[in-house]
């Protein structure tokens, strides 16, 4: 299914997702048709880091690196085998269509990650939640205005 996404200009129509396991699903149920990529962006990212010194915590910004990038595909990717589902190819941000109309103040993958949560009955493998996962995103995008 990923090698069917086609890379589309994300600026307007397309909410950026997450990068997690949970989202990738998330990803995957919505199908090539909901889904868009562009080439990835590390440049910019920054990532958190937590000091802890004669127990008082300290945070600053690090850049993003080429470890860290690693350890997030890696991740995602183990979370997305779990469930069953294909490997995301690396090299790429995903996108989930916004239905029209959709408000901007509102993250589509938010409500979404809501639903499924509502609707959460199984343990917590990504095995039990991909079909959860497929009724509510394929639901929700049976009913969106195009």
């Amino acid at each position: 299914m990923w090698d069917e996404v086609q890379p589309r200009d994300c600026e307007q129509g397309w909410e950026l997702l997450p990068e997690s396991g949970w989202f990738a699903l998330m990803a995957w149920t919505a199908g090539p048709e909901n889904l868009s990529r562009s080439a990835q962006e590390d440049a910019e990212k920054k990532v958190r880091v937590m000091q802890v010194l004669h127990e008082v915590e300290s945070h600053t910004a690090a850049p993003f690196t080429a470890k860290d990038r690693h350890t997030v595909n890696e991740a995602v990717n183990e979370f997305l085998l779990d469930a069953g589902v294909a490997a995301r190819p690396p090299g790429f941000d995903w996108f989930l269509r916004l239905p029209q109309g959709w408000p901007v103040v509102i993250s589509l993958a938010e409500e979404l990650g809501s639903q499924i949560t509502l609707a959460w009955e199984n343990g917590t493998h990504p095995a039990k939640l991909r079909p959860l996962f497929h009724r509510v995103v394929q639901d929700f995008y049976a009913t969106a205005p195009r």
